[in-house]
């Protein structure tokens, strides 16, 4: 990847989008609020092949920073990040996903702790507290984080900052993630593993508007299953050692929402628990469905020879 060396800001916000036009406008017109001096940062869009372009969308659109939009091929979350990364003109990148609507205070807050060789990770919040699968799957990300955190295996996801000089060092994001699932916490622990540092500031807070049904919750986990795959391997590579090889981790996490004694009723407890549930048999299902698949693929490719 070249590198674009002309830093005339400090932050550079970049949000892959694909398909997701009220999502992204939401994003978008939520960043008009943010406190930060206008010249020290600008957003970078980066459209992932949609079906129809968000710039086109997105005309009537009105904000008050620096705003620009690139259009690539459909070629997933990875590949779009580090395409917005290269353009990018900021000292730091920001990444951002385009269902996230950040706090007023967010690149106020980060500014204040920005530093070289430091990936930064904030808070994440649900905002769609109604909607029990989004509220179910914050609580997945709520349990990762708390068991994580302090260890080799801390990641960040949806909201995390690094500088341009770090990112470039380390090498990207692995483009051979194609689906939005692995590539950020793969990522995260590379540069663990590079020596970088990793913090977490409950500071940083961004609002996830992740408007997930039913189908839609277990499609989710069905490819973070199948992105699983991959992420175990480079994780073998990289000789870390994954405490979710564990039967007690899994065992752990279904039972959670134990832990919220007056947040949720018993009923919205066990629903949670049972989603959870679910939610690991799609993440299995699509872990299993990847290795039939790879197996057939290199079968294939075998008899062609």
């Amino acid at each position: 990847m070249a590198l674009n060396t002309n830093s005339k800001k400090l932050i550079s916000v970049v949000i892959p989008t694909y398909n997701r036009y009220e999502k992204i406008k939401n994003c978008l017109n939520n960043l008009n609020y943010q406190r930060m001096d206008r010249n020290k940062w600008e957003v970078i869009v980066v459209d992932d092949g949609s079906e129809q372009c968000v710039k086109t969308f997105l005309n009537d659109l009105n904000v008050n920073y620096t705003l620009r939009f690139v259009y690539q091929k459909n070629s997933g979350p990875a590949v779009a990040r580090n395409k917005g990364a290269i353009l990018s003109e900021g000292q730091y990148i920001s990444f951002l996903d385009d269902d996230c609507e950040p706090h007023d205070t967010w690149l106020e807050n980060l500014e204040k702790i920005l530093s070289p060789g430091v990936l930064v990770g904030g808070k994440i919040v649900n905002k769609l507290k109604n909607n029990i699968f989004a509220e179910t799957s914050q609580l997945l990300i709520n349990f990762l984080c708390e068991v994580f955190l302090n260890t080799h295996l801390l990641f960040f996801t949806s909201n995390y900052t690094i500088d341009k000089k770090s990112f470039f060092e380390a090498g990207g994001f692995n483009t051979a993630f194609r689906y939005s699932a692995g590539e950020d916490r793969e990522f995260s622990i590379r540069c663990n593993k590079m020596g970088y540092l990793l913090i977490y500031d409950p500071n940083l807070v961004i609002f996830h508007t992740h408007d997930l049904r039913f189908n839609t919750y277990i499609k989710q986990h069905f490819y973070y299953g199948r992105s699983a795959n991959l992420f175990r391997k480079i994780m073998k590579k990289l000789n870390v050692n994954l405490v979710m090889d564990y039967p007690r981790f899994y065992f752990k996490l279904i039972f959670y929402p134990l832990k919220y004694k007056k947040k949720y009723s018993s009923e919205k407890k066990m629903i949670h628990i049972l989603l959870l549930l679910i939610s690991q048999i799609s993440y299995f299902t699509g872990y299993f469905y990847d290795c039939l698949a790879l197996r057939k693929e290199l079968r294939e490719r075998s008899q062609e020879m």
